[in-house]
């Protein structure tokens, strides 16, 4: 993916930085998903309105509304949101479907423990994914001004 552009369309001021809010135009976010190759976020019919997301401004004071900044976020960051939303609730269902069968469960038993370790493992990713460590690591950051 390539670095988005947006217009800021408000600014937080928090100890740990600014938080801005930008609006993207989703013709520019992605030429995979403009083209419709892209990871399936852009892929509804009829979705053409564009996408506000907050990113980190960290120790920009040239910073105001109605500027258009470029944003970045490491192909590590997009590598670690994608492991921890997806791989554990995969591995609550692997983990599940494996203690079923060696227990000599029956095939309706196996698919509501694995219903169940896909709940548990959801729940454990949304955990991990909503504090506050994981969340500015894993934020877009305001690469420059435009």
């Amino acid at each position: 993916m390539d670095s988005p552009t947006g217009t800021v369309i408000g600014i937080l001021h928090a100890a740990d930085g600014q938080r801005v809010t930008v609006e993207l135009d989703k013709g520019i976010v992605c030429a995979r998903c403009a083209s419709g190759k892209g990871c399936g976020a852009g892929l509804w019919p009829g979705s053409e309105r564009s996408t506000q997301i907050e990113a980190v401004a960290h120790k920009r004071s040239d910073l105001a509304v109605g500027d258009t900044v470029q944003l970045k976020l490491p192909p590590s960051g997009v590598f670690a949101a994608a492991l921890h939303a997806y791989g554990a609730p995969l591995l609550g269902v692997l983990i599940a479907v494996a203690v079923a069968q060696g227990m000599a469960f029956g095939d309706v038993e196996s698919a509501a423990a694995s219903l169940a370790g896909l709940a548990v493992g959801s729940f454990a990713s949304r955990l991990y994914l909503n504090r506050p460590s994981c969340l500015s690591r894993l934020q877009p950051r305001i690469d420059k001004v435009l």
